[in-house]
């Protein structure tokens, strides 16, 4: 949880003065097996020793979230179990070669070539990604950042319902701002 708090603390804090009213949602997500944490590959045969412990074996993936905004603080972590196929070296070493692992915690991902490692996913498959999407829209709605509505999910791109006004939501430096 730390790693996001830092993060959404410093995304916060250089924050340009006409943006501080921003709503600002920051997540980290680690990879769980057997008491370690599995951290983001140093080198390519750092992400191959990692994938060999995954081999075969149930993990647990954790993305911290930490979401702040006027009068707004909510931290929050999803966890998802993952099952791995058994393979051998040589197939860590193939899919190490790959550079996809080189930026993932637990050296691989899920929605990339690193799927034929997955044997089964129980709970969010976009958490494993890196950013649980239903968990994060329920916090939002719950903080009335978004709504749905019958005609669907509603940002303050589109005016969000009363009481919505004022709140500004900064994505990929663009700002939003409600009615």
């Amino acid at each position: 949880m730390r790693s996001a708090r830092v993060k959404v603390e410093g995304a916060l804090a250089a924050l340009p003065a006409d943006q501080a009213g921003a709503v600002v949602l920051a997540a980290d997500t680690v990879v769980h097996l057997a008491g370690a944490i599995l951290g983001k590959p140093r080198n390519r045969e750092h992400a191959v020793e990692m994938l060999l412990k995954l081999s075969g074996r149930e993990h647990e993936v954790i993305t911290a979230c930490a979401l702040r905004g006027p009068g707004l603080r909510e931290d929050f972590a999803v966890r998802s179990g993952v099952v791995f196929t058994s393979f051998d070296r040589d197939t860590a070493r193939a899919y190490a070669a790959t550079n996809e692992p080189s930026d993932k915690a637990g050296a691989y991902a899920v929605q990339g070539v690193g799927a034929r490692l997955v044997r089964g996913i129980h709970g969010s498959w976009t958490n494993v990604v890196g950013l649980p999407l239903a968990e994060v829209v329920e916090v939002l709605v719950a903080h009335r950042v978004i709504a749905l509505t019958d005609s669907g999910l509603r940002t303050a791109v589109e005016g969000l319902p009363e009481g919505i006004e004022g709140k500004k939501i900064s994505f990929r430096g663009k700002d939003f701002e409600g009615n």
